[in-house]
C-alpha cells in the first residue's frame, strides 16, 4: 500500500512542478514553438492506444472532475481560443509531470532496485501524464480544424 503512495505522491508533486515551470515558460520565445508540437498524428495510433476508452473515462467518471477549467462557457471562437489556451498549459504540464516522475522512478529503481516500484510507477505515469497529453492534442487539433475552417 505504500508503494501506490509513493507512486501517487511523486506524480502529485511532477503534476505542481509542471504548473509551476509551465508558468515559468508560458512568455519565452520557444513557447509556440513546443505548444504546436504532436506526438502522434496519426489518429489511427489514438486509436489502438485506447484514446477514445480513456477520454470516456474522462467524460463519464469522477476523473473527468480533477480539472473542471477546461469547459466552453458560452461557445464562441474566442472561447474555443481560450479553452485551446488551457489545453497547452495543461498538456505542456503533463509533459513536465511525465519527463520529471519518470525521472524520479527511474533513479529510485537505480538506487533500489525495485523493479515493482519502476514497473507500477511508471504504469501510472502513463495513465495520469501521457494519456491526458494525448487527450489534449487530439482536442487542439479539433479546435485548430474548426477555427481554421471560420478562418479564426
Amino acid at each position: 500500500m505504500n508503494t501506490f503512495l509513493y507512486i501517487f505522491l511523486i506524480i502529485l508533486n511532477s503534476w505542481g512542478l509542471g504548473a509551476l515551470v509551465n508558468y515559468c515558460i508560458q512568455n519565452k520565445t520557444f513557447y509556440k514553438s513546443i505548444s504546436d508540437k504532436v506526438l502522434i498524428k496519426n489518429d489511427k495510433w489514438n486509436n489502438y492506444l485506447g484514446l477514445s476508452f480513456f477520454k470516456f473515462l474522462v467524460t463519464k467518471t469522477v476523473y473527468g472532475n480533477i480539472n473542471r477549467t477546461i469547459r466552453i462557457s458560452n461557445g464562441t471562437f474566442d472561447d474555443l481560443s481560450k479553452m485551446k489556451k488551457k489545453m497547452i498549459d495543461s498538456e505542456i504540464g503533463h509533459s513536465i509531470g511525465l519527463f520529471s516522475s519518470q525521472v524520479v522512478f527511474i533513479y529510485l529503481f537505480i538506487n533500489n532496485s525495485n523493479e515493482a516500484f519502476l514497473l507500477t510507477g511508471t504504469a501510472l505515469n502513463i495513465l495520469l501524464n501521457f494519456y491526458p497529453i494525448l487527450l489534449q492534442q487530439s482536442n487542439k487539433s479539433r479546435i485548430n480544424k474548426v477555427l481554421k475552417k471560420y478562418n479564426c
